[in-house]
C-alpha cells in the first residue's frame, strides 16, 4: 500500500485515487486448552490491532473523497476494530454495521448461542458526499421471518436492508476452499460503492472475489495477496472469467530513505496473448 502512495512511475501515486476498498480481517485470539472454555489471548488482540491500524491509515489514504470501505473484522476483534474506524474516518462516517447471515458454528457445551452471523462495517471518506447506488434483495432476506414459504427467487425485491441472509457463506462452488469469499457477497458491494470504470482495491484478496466482482462489474481493479497458493488460485480464476488483460507483480523489500519501502521485482501480463489496457489494474 505504501508503495502506491508513493510509487513514482504512477506520478503522483494513487493517494485519494481508489473508489473502493474491501478489507478483510478476521482474527481469533484463542488459545488451545479446554475446548468448551477457550482462552482469549489478549496479547496477540493487541499485536493483531497495532499490525492493522497503520494499515487502515494508509487504506484512507489511499481513498477518493468520494470513497468507501468496507471492513469485515472478524467476530473476536469487531468492537475493537470498529472503535479504531470510528477514530480514523469519524463516527459520523459510519454508515452500517452490516449484518451478514452464515453457517452457525457448533456451540453444545458452551452455555450461550451459536453465532450465525458475521459484520461487515461500511465507512465513508466522506459522509455527505459518496457514491452510490440502490442494490435489491429479496423482501424475505431481511425479515424476521427465515421460515416464510417461497424460494428467494419467488420473493419481490427490495432495497437492500443491512440484514444479509440471501448470500450463502458456503455459496462459492463445488470443491473450493470454505473459506473463499462468496462473489455474490462481493458483487452486491461493488455494485453498491462504485460505478463503471472505477477503481476497486482489495489488499487481502485471497483467492481473487473483488477483483472477479470489479470485472464482471465493469470496474477497474487492483488485488494484493501475500500467499503464494491463494495467488495462483486467483489467477486461475480471473484467466477462466476472461477478467480482461492483467498485470502480477512480485514486489521486493528494500530499504529507502526515511525506513522500508518496495520495489518491483517482476511483472507478467496475464493473459499472454492479450495486449494492454482492459479490466484490470
Amino acid at each position: 500500500m505504501a508503495a502506491l502512495l508513493a510509487d513514482s512511475r504512477l506520478r503522483r501515486g494513487l493517494r485519494g485515487g481508489i473508489d473502493l476498498i474491501y478489507a478483510d480481517l478476521p482474527f481469533d485470539p484463542v488459545r488451545p486448552g479446554d475446548a468448551a472454555r477457550p482462552r482469549r489471548d489478549t496479547t496477540a488482540l493487541a499485536t493483531h490491532l497495532a499490525a492493522i491500524v497503520p494499515r487502515l491509515c494508509l487504506m484512507r489514504e489511499l481513498l477518493a473523497n468520494t470513497g468507501s470501505i468496507y471492513v469485515r473484522p472478524g467476530r473476536c476483534a469487531a468492537p475493537y476494530v470498529k472503535l479504531v474506524l470510528d477514530e480514523l474516518f469519524g463516527r459520523d462516517c459510519g454508515i452500517n454495521d452490516i449484518v451478514w447471515t452464515v453457517a452457525p458454528e457448533e456451540a453444545a457445551g458452551r452455555q450461550r448461542f451459536a453465532t450465525a452471523h458475521e459484520v461487515l462495517f461500511f465507512y465513508r471518506k466522506n459522509a455527505d458526499v459518496a457514491i452510490w447506488n440502490d442494490v435489491f434483495q429479496g423482501a424475505r432476506a431481511g425479515s424476521r421471518d427465515p421460515g416464510e414459504a417461497g424460494s428467494p427467487e419467488e420473493m419481490p425485491r427490495v432495497r437492500c436492508r443491512d440484514v444479509w441472509s440471501d448470500i450463502d457463506a458456503t455459496g462459492t462452488g463445488a470443491g473450493e476452499s470454505p473459506s473463499r469469499r462468496p462473489d455474490a457477497l462481493l458483487e452486491r458491494i461493488v455494485s453498491a460503492s462504485s460505478t463503471a470504470g472505477a477503481l476497486v482495491a482489495d489488499f487481502t484478496a485471497g483467492s481473487g472475489a473483488t477483483a472477479i466482482a470489479a470485472a464482471r462489474l465493469g470496474r477497474r481493479w487492483i488485488a494484493c495477496e501475500a500467499d503464494r497458493m491463494a495467488c495462483a488460485d486467483a489467477r486461475r480464476r480471473l484467466i477462466v472469467e476472461g477478467a480482461g488483460p492483467f498485470l502480477r507483480s512480485s514486489l521486493s523489500r528494500v530499504r529507502v530513505a526515511g525506513g522500508a519501502g518496495a520495489s518491483l521485482r517482476s511483472c507478467r501480463l496475464f493473459p499472454a496473448d492479450r495486449r494492454w489496457p482492459a479490466g484490470g489494474a
